[in-house]
C-alpha cells in the first residue's frame, strides 16, 4: 500500500511538472515588459505595455512570476491566476549546422583558404542560443586529430548578445585540405634548370592546409638529383642569377625628367629584385641597382657612390 501511494505520487509529481513546463512563457530580450504578462495581468487604460518590470533570466533557466509579485509591480493579477504563478524562460533558437557550414566556409575563403573546404559540422555546443551575433575568426579554426581518412576541427566562437554578453560557442566537425605537389616527370640531375616540362602538378587532399606550391619560379635551379615521379620541394630549388658577376648590365637611370642609359659591370650576381652594386666602366663610379631581367636593372640612386 505504501509503495501504491509512492507511485502515485511520483505520477502527480510529474504531471504538475509538465503542466508547468507547458505554462513557460518564451520572453524574447534581455527583459521583461509589462506587454510580457497580459495575459495574467487585468489590463487598464493607465497600463504602460513598454513599462520594464525585471530582466530575462539567464539562458537555460527559468523565472516564476507569482500574483503577489505582479502586485508589487501595481499590477492586478487575473482571477484564477495558479499559485504556484507563470513561468518565464529566454527564448532560445537552434544554430542551424547547413547556414554554420556556409559561414565557416566564407571566413576561410576570405582569408585565402580557398585550399580548405569545410564537409560536415558534427557537434554545436552549445546548440541552442539568444538571438546574437557570432563572431568567427580564422585563428579560431583548430585542426584535430581523428580517425584514419578524417580531418577534424574545433571552431572556438563567440555569440554576442544582449549587446555586451558573450557566450562561447564550440563546433566540431570534418573537413579536407587540398593541396598541389609538383612532381618530376624524369630524372632530374643537380644543377638543371627547369621548365614547365620537366614537372607535372598533383593535385592530393588530406589534413595539411596551406601547403599547395604554385608553378616553380621563373630559373629555378635543382641543388640535388630527384628521380623520376618524386617531388620537387622549395627547399630543392635555388633561384637563377639573372645578371653573373663579371658580365655587361645594361643600366636604366633617372636624371630629373630625363632616362638615361648605360652600360656597367656587375660587381656581383643577383637575381630579380636583388640589390647590388655595378661599376661604369668609364668613369670608374660604383651605382646601386635593382636587377630587373637578364643583364638588365635600375639605378636606385643615379650617381656615383665613391
Amino acid at each position: 500500500m505504501r509503495s501504491s501511494s509512492r507511485a502515485v505520487g511520483c505520477l502527480l509529481l510529474q504531471l504538475a511538472g509538465s503542466t508547468w513546463a507547458a505554462e513557460c512563457l518564451q520572453v524574447e530580450g534581455p527583459v521583461i515588459r509589462v506587454s510580457t504578462l497580459t495575459p495574467f495581468i487585468v489590463l487598464q487604460p493607465s497600463i504602460q505595455l513598454d513599462r520594464i518590470l525585471a530582466s530575462t533570466p539567464n539562458p537555460g533557466a527559468k523565472r516564476w512570476i507569482t500574483a503577489a509579485q505582479i502586485a508589487q509591480w501595481s499590477l492586478s493579477p487575473r482571477e484564477g491566476m495558479a499559485q504556484i504563478g507563470v513561468c518565464l524562460e529566454r527564448e532560445l533558437h537552434p544554430l542551424r549546422a547547413e547556414s554554420l557550414i556556409g559561414d565557416l566556409q566564407s571566413v576561410l575563403n576570405n582569408h585565402g583558404h580557398d585550399d580548405v573546404q569545410i564537409l560536415e559540422i558534427t557537434s554545436i555546443q552549445p546548440l541552442l542560443v539568444p538571438d546574437g551575433r557570432l563572431r568567427l575568426a580564422l585563428t579560431d579554426f583548430q585542426p584535430l586529430a581523428t580517425g584514419v581518412g578524417l580531418c577534424g576541427f574545433m571552431w572556438r566562437s563567440t555569440l554576442e548578445f544582449d549587446s555586451h554578453r558573450l557566450m562561447t560557442v564550440r563546433i566540431l566537425g570534418h573537413y579536407e585540405a587540398e593541396a598541389t605537389r609538383l612532381v618530376a616527370k624524369r630524372s632530374l640531375q643537380a644543377g638543371d634548370v627547369l621548365s614547365a616540362e620537366d614537372y607535372s602538378r598533383i593535385t592530393e587532399f588530406g589534413c595539411s592546409h596551406g601547403t599547395s606550391q604554385s608553378a616553380l619560379p621563373e630559373h629555378s635551379i635543382l641543388k640535388r638529383a630527384v628521380g623520376s615521379g618524386y617531388r620537387i620541394e622549395p627547399a630543392m630549388l635555388k633561384t637563377q642569377p639573372l645578371v653573373e658577376a663579371g658580365t655587361v648590365v645594361r643600366i636604366e637611370a633617372s636624371a630629373g625628367t630625363a632616362l638615361v642609359s648605360l652600360v656597367a659591370t656587375a660587381e656581383s650576381s643577383g637575381a630579380r629584385g636583388d640589390a647590388i652594386f655595378v661599376r661604369n666602366d668609364t668613369s670608374g663610379k660604383r651605382i646601386r641597382v635593382v636587377i630587373t631581367g637578364k643583364g638588365e636593372a635600375i639605378a636606385i640612386v643615379a650617381g656615383a657612390t665613391k
